[in-house]
């Protein structure tokens, strides 16, 4: 009996020395789209620029400043907005704007009060992460002075020619928003492409973490919602070798609009 056993062991090693053992890979990010919970939903999506938009709403969002400064009780985006012809001017208000993070928690704008608030207690979040992160309630000297190279958010569609800027928060990033009041609300048309910033305080306890995010603007007869990704190290580097080329997406639909118009004219 001992004699059979130990010719199964040499058996099973020879085979496992022949053809070797199973090869363990590393799995692939998911890169199926999100699916919005509301309808009429079309996207353009770039690597840290994503284009939401429906028949009454256009949103252009950078999030790399977000992927790069992840363990944050902070998460800061630029955001541009505008309205689809032939949509009504309407008005955009702080409300109009909620976060939505991986676990299913709304986070809405905070006021200007507590922006303030926060960077009066010591401006230390979206540092580096060799930083000191010993208060990461407070908003960082880094918010204030956001001049390194960023994606732009520069994409509308052909009618916002007009460039505007809204402006919720104040006493950040230069002088000239440092002396501006911010604003609750703002106008917006078809025909003005309107960029600023949002800042979102996360819950009690929580950091920016990887995982699927969305941006929720209201318009004033629907929801535009906007998926972005906080990723890790590893879906960084898969994503930078197969994201999509934003501006031949951007590209391709203002020739989808233009001969449309052209059909319709």
């Amino acid at each position: 009996m001992k004699l059979m056993e130990i010719l199964l062991v040499c058996v099973v090693t020879v085979i496992l020395t022949v053809i070797g053992t199973p090869a363990v890979t590393a799995q692939e990010p998911d890169n199926t789209a999100p699916v919005p919970t509301v309808p009429g939903i079309s996207t353009i999506q770039g690597l840290y620029t994503i284009i939401a938009y429906n028949s009454e709403g256009w949103v252009t969002l950078g999030y790399r400043r977000a992927n790069d400064w992840q363990g944050q009780e902070w998460l800061m985006l630029e955001v541009g907005l505008t309205l689809r012809r032939p949509a009504e001017d309407q008005t955009l208000r702080r409300s109009s704007f909620t976060l939505e993070l991986p676990d299913g928690s709304i986070v809405p704008l905070p006021t200007q009060e507590e922006f303030l608030e926060a960077k009066q207690l010591g401006e230390m979040a979206f540092m580096p992460p060799s930083a000191d992160l010993s208060s990461r309630s407070e908003l960082p000297t880094a918010v204030l002075r956001i001049q390194q190279p960023r994606d732009t958010i520069d994409y509308f569609p052909v009618e916002a020619d007009q460039p505007c800027v809204f402006r919720f928060f104040s006493g950040f990033m230069t002088t000239t928003t440092l002396r501006t009041l911010p604003d609750d609300e703002f106008k917006i048309s078809y025909r003005h492409g309107c960029g600023g910033y949002l800042f979102f305080k996360l819950p009690e306890e929580k950091v920016t973490v990887p995982g699927q995010y969305w941006l929720s603007v209201d318009f004033a007869g629907s929801q535009v919602q906007v998926p972005f990704r906080i990723m890790t190290k590893e879906e960084r580097k898969y994503f930078r070798k197969n994201s999509e080329d934003l501006k031949k997406g951007y590209k391709a639909f203002l020739k989808q609009e233009s001969e449309k118009a052209k059909r319709q004219g």
